[in-house]
């Protein structure tokens, strides 16, 4: 699918034309964003890396692996409990430019710029170049996002893998190519290795590919699903040597649906507390794969059981969860400092700021590119229910604000479609109002709009 200058975002049944240089723009854009995870690493450095948190889990497992000690927390017990992975990326990392923050920083900073690409080429495809352009520099300037270059947390690697799986599902719908089925199979895979939620995709892909091509069509799909199995398979069989039972990727979802579905959840959200916060999260790792596994199971009948006995109160809660995740209260004014001690932190309070002023426009921008973009663009229709899903899925277990980040990218592609169709329908006329030029005492009036100059298509048109 190549680029047509006159694909534009319908107006009311008139069209203009978006002919903008898009590679100086997005070159542009790129560097601002550079700039913008600059200063927040200047503003905060070092002060997310802390042992109290996943930040330590991931920087302790994964030096562990690089020392060649195994998938292990304290060096005692296999984990069974965090996603690989970011592990064996963070590992990597570690391996070829060390463990220093800025050196970490710059490979987070360098995968949210890429993501930021992406981002354009999603809207580019789906939609046109204007959409692309202004979702890749709201994903640029995301508060959530620029904070995860500074911090040893996967949320960078998982916003690229997550946007990159999108596209590629986006390019399968596109095109019949093998290619973009592999690589979309391998990628979806990646992403759901550094974390689960992101699998909803694959059957809302396989969906809409039957949906598409027929049910005789069944090998495209097909392949699709074999290559995520194949990605997951050796880290479950791992997990089965280890435990002696099937347990999927790790057992943290588990405890998650304990976290969210139980007779405190009510105080916590009242109180805007972050689950993170809870110290039950953190107590079974240092246990042993076995008591783990019992554990998180006991938490899952729990949180069964608390779901069956208050059915309407968990449909109530999931909803004001959901709408939770994009509120602008749910932000700490305190982080870890880099002994575990909580400590005040000047610039997150500005930076809190940003981000209140910004999720709930995003959130209504995207929304309403939703309502308006699912009747004109398949893609959109996709994305939007592949968002919801994510949504409600976190909604109904524990609300981490940090597990929407790599999210908000794909939330920057319909956002900026509702600003692009606001624009053209609204806005526009503002600036391209009637000027009436006298014409002697004939009182011929000649409207005037701030467009590209029409091409004559005939020669005895009159101009």
């Amino acid at each position: 699918m190549t680029y047509n200058p006159s694909r534009t975002v319908e107006n009311g049944g008139r069209q203009g034309t978006a002919k903008v240089n898009w590679r100086i723009w997005l070159i542009l854009i790129t560097v601002l964003g550079l700039a913008v995870r600059a200063v927040v690493f200047v503003g905060f450095g070092n002060s997310f890396r802390s042992r109290g948190s996943s930040s330590g889990e991931y920087d302790a497992i994964a030096k562990h692996v690089l020392q060649g000690r195994g998938f292990t927390l304290d060096g005692r017990y296999p984990s069974i409990y965090t996603f690989p992975g970011y592990i064996y990326f963070l590992a990597a990392v570690y391996a070829t430019v060390g463990d220093s923050p800025l050196a970490v920083s710059t490979i987070h900073t360098l995968l949210t710029a890429l993501t930021g690409v992406l981002v354009f080429i999603i809207g580019w495809k789906v939609v046109d170049v204007r959409v692309g352009l202004l979702a890749c520099l709201i994903t640029n300037l995301l508060p959530w996002l620029a904070l995860m270059t500074v911090s040893l947390t996967d949320g960078a690697l998982f916003a690229v893998l997550t946007s990159a799986s999108f596209l590629l599902a986006c390019m399968m719908l596109q095109s019949s190519r093998w290619l973009w089925v592999v690589l979309g199979g391998m990628i979806t895979g990646l992403a759901i290795l550094v974390r689960g939620p992101v699998e909803v995709l694959a059957p809302l892909v396989v969906i809409w590919l039957f949906w598409k091509e027929g049910a005789r069509q069944w090998k495209r799909p097909a392949v699709y699903v074999v290559l995520i199995g194949a990605v997951l398979s050796p880290w479950m069989v791992r997990n089965w040597r280890v435990c002696g039972r099937y347990i999927s990727l790790s057992v943290a979802p588990n405890y998650a649906l304990s976290e969210g579905n139980n007779p405190q959840i009510a105080a916590f959200i009242s109180e805007s507390k972050t689950f993170d916060m809870m110290p039950e999260r953190y107590q079974p790792l240092s246990r042993s794969p076995q008591d783990i596994l019992q554990a998180s199971l006991l938490s899952r009948a729990a949180a069964i059981q608390f779901i069956r006995a208050h059915p309407w109160e968990t449909v109530r809660l999931t909803i004001r969860k959901f709408f939770l995740f994009y509120s602008w209260s749910y932000w700490p004014h305190k982080i870890a400092g880099p002994n575990g001690s909580v400590e005040d932190a000047p610039y997150l309070r500005l930076h809190s700021l940003i981000y209140a002023w910004s999720i709930r426009p995003l959130f209504i921008l995207a929304l309403v590119g939703a309502i308006i973009g699912c009747s004109k663009h398949r893609e959109l229709l996709l994305l939007t229910a592949f968002l919801v899903l994510l949504g409600l899925g976190h909604a109904l277990v524990a609300v981490f604000p940090r597990y929407r980040v790599p999210f908000d990218p794909l939330l920057a592609v319909l956002a900026a479609y509702g600003v692009i169709w606001i624009w053209d329908r609204h806005v526009k006329s503002l600036f391209a109002g009637d000027v009436r030029l006298a014409s002697g005492s004939s009182g011929l009036e000649r409207t005037q709009q701030f467009e590209p100059p029409a091409v004559p298509q005939d020669k005895g048109e009159r101009t």
